[in-house]
């Protein structure tokens, strides 16, 4: 489960059900009302939480079949249309939001790598370059492709 509350007053505005997975990842969506969730599970999947609603939205699972499919980390591109997640293994999977079907899967536009493990991972504020680190001290700075890119 998550809490949200409210920093100013300490209040616990919000107690979500259980969660049937522990949480490996979050991200916040740029209007900070979508709360993307990654959780771990023997079907790894992601949770769009829609936090004004308080409610779960839409939930999904990546496509990279077998394998260290554990997530890395969550982010939302500056327009909040788009969600990239990187994985243990050192892939990466995008989302277009918008285009979630009525069964709430979705393929990947595009698989980056392979590459090492990521440990971090950010969109630039134009969304058109996402940067990620491993844990040998590189630093990819991975330059988006229109269909990558949500346009601005």
């Amino acid at each position: 489960r998550f809490d949200v509350i409210d920093v100013e007053s300490g209040e616990t505005t919000y107690t979500s059900p259980a969660l049937p997975a522990s949480i490996e990842a979050i991200d916040l969506s740029p209007d900070g009302k979508t709360l993307a969730i990654a959780l771990y599970q023997k079907d790894d999947c992601i949770q769009l939480w829609n936090l004004e609603e308080k409610r779960m939205v839409s939930t999904f699972a990546h496509r990279f079949g077998p394998g260290d499919n554990r997530f890395g980390k969550l982010a939302f591109d500056p327009t909040g249309e788009r969600l990239y997640a990187a994985f243990g293994e050192g892939r990466i999977q995008i989302w277009d939001l918008d285009k979630l079907g009525a069964d709430d899967a979705m393929t990947p536009l595009r698989v980056a790598g392979p590459l090492d493990s990521f440990w971090g991972l950010h969109v630039d504020p134009a969304g058109k370059h996402l940067i990620t680190h491993n844990g040998n001290d590189t630093i990819y700075v991975l330059r988006l492709n229109q269909e990558q890119a949500a346009d601005q």
